[in-house]
């Protein structure tokens, strides 16, 4: 395949290698009606070019499809600032998949591969994670029937709850002595409280073992803004990567798009073997995801992305100076990336601050909104506010909505023996 050239607003020349139905996309206008007749179109194309019968490992064997998902990919990790090993270009893979906990299955996959590739899995593999909820590799370790007993949870700084890098060092340390085989750490770029690992820390200690380390990060996407760019500072040294594109656009896309330095270890356990298909892409059956986000990319263009997401960092901005206004809140985090964390502030203490915050997120959740939902912190009920849900416009809304929420149950707390009457 030849090379191909892309502008900033991530359009791309003509590629001769591609079908005919994937060269004139990028000029036409972003219609909710002309998505649905590409994506026909493409499925027409797919159908009349695909194989018979796929290969084990490959849902559709299409070249047109792989290539320009790959470009998109390619683009989408220059642009967010990775590093080239992650790219087709620079021996790395990139691809589209359903979700980041699909990624996350293989890239663990590979670590277990590259860990063990002659012999096998000896039950003593361990995988080091944040002492913190949500993690996708969580569930990745499980579907791999490596046990609960595999997880092997770090300790978090107090004050940050960023993943301690002098706990992982020890953590391995103790393990590796007691005979167990490390074979992934896994950090966060933006996870549900909105907290950033140290990824260049982390990754010194993962290069020190020589374990694979994989970086999941959902707000990662936000690198595509200049001043963003430190976010995901120190993942050359990470083997895979995983990003949230759908914060980019206000298309309600959902997919995860994913790269790894080491395509060998990964397409192993994927049986990705097809001629024409194991250069390309890993067929995870998500083309329709891949194409729905490289339209959405390319025919927004880059000037456009950056023009949303700075509008999500100002709502991020405006409520959090309002949060800090009022006394009957307080910040959790005090700079979240890609979400905001509150707590309601009582006066009353701990234990009452934290019945407050379950009965906000209990009413918020029975009211259905989409830009607030709950969490958990050092074991603690927390708020997140989630702005790429929202925009700028919807600020108001959204501490509107919190300030409601926080009325009713204050009130409530306030009536004793009316439990049943404002439940």
């Amino acid at each position: 395949m030849k090379a191909v050239r892309t502008t900033e607003n991530f359009s791309a020349t003509r590629d001769p290698d591609a079908g005919p139905g994937l060269n004139g996309f990028t000029a036409l206008p972003m219609t909710p009606q002309r998505r649905e007749d590409v994506l026909a179109e493409l499925r027409v194309m797919i159908a009349r070019s695909g194989p018979p019968t796929p290969a084990p490992g490959v849902a559709l064997d299409n070249r047109a499809v792989a290539h320009w998902s790959a470009r998109t990919v390619d683009l989408l990790a220059r642009t967010v600032g990775l590093p080239a090993a992650f790219t087709r270009m620079g021996g790395g893979i990139g691809f589209v998949s359903s979700s980041a906990t699909e990624f996350a299955r293989l890239a663990l996959a590979g670590a277990l591969t590259r860990a063990g590739r002659t012999s096998g899995l000896a039950g003593t593999e361990t995988v080091y994670l944040a002492a913190r909820p949500e993690q996708t590799v969580t569930a990745a370790v499980l579907a791999a029937a490596l046990g609960a007993g595999a997880l092997r949870w770090v300790d978090t700084a107090p004050d940050t709850g960023r993943m301690s890098t002098a706990a992982l060092r020890r953590a391995i340390r103790e393990d590796t002595a007691s005979g167990r085989r490390p074979v992934m750490v896994a950090a966060v770029v933006g996870d549900s409280c909105g907290i950033a690992d140290d990824l260049a820390g982390i990754g010194s200690v993962a290069q020190e073992v020589g374990v694979w380390l994989h970086v999941d990060a959902p707000a990662g996407a936000y690198a595509i803004l200049p001043k963003r760019r430190s976010l995901l500072a120190g993942v050359a040294k990470a083997q895979s990567v995983c990003l949230d594109p759908g914060v980019l656009v206000d298309t309600p896309i959902l997919c995860a798009a994913g790269w790894t330095t080491d395509p060998a270890a990964v397409r192993a356990p994927a049986l990705i073997n097809a001629l024409g298909a194991r250069h390309e892409f890993l067929g995870l059956g998500a083309p329709e995801r891949a194409l729905g986000l490289a339209l959405a990319l390319h025919c927004s263009g880059l000037v456009a992305l950056r023009a949303h997401l700075r509008a999500q960092v100002n709502a991020l901005r405006k409520i959090r100076e309002t949060v800090r206004a009022d006394p009957q809140w307080t910040m959790a985090v005090p700079e979240g990336v890609g979400s905001m964390v509150v707590r309601v502030n009582s006066g009353q203490g701990r234990a009452h601050d934290d019945i407050l915050t379950q009965r906000v997120i209990d009413r918020l959740t029975v009211a259905g909104l989409r830009t607030v939902r709950g969490a958990e912190l050092a074991g603690r009920p927390v708020i997140a506010v989630v702005p790429h849900r929202a925009n700028a416009l919807s600020a108001t809304q959204v501490w509107g909505e919190l300030t409601a929420a926080l009325a009713a149950a204050d009130t409530r707390d306030r009536h004793t023996g009316s439990e049943v009457l404002y439940a």
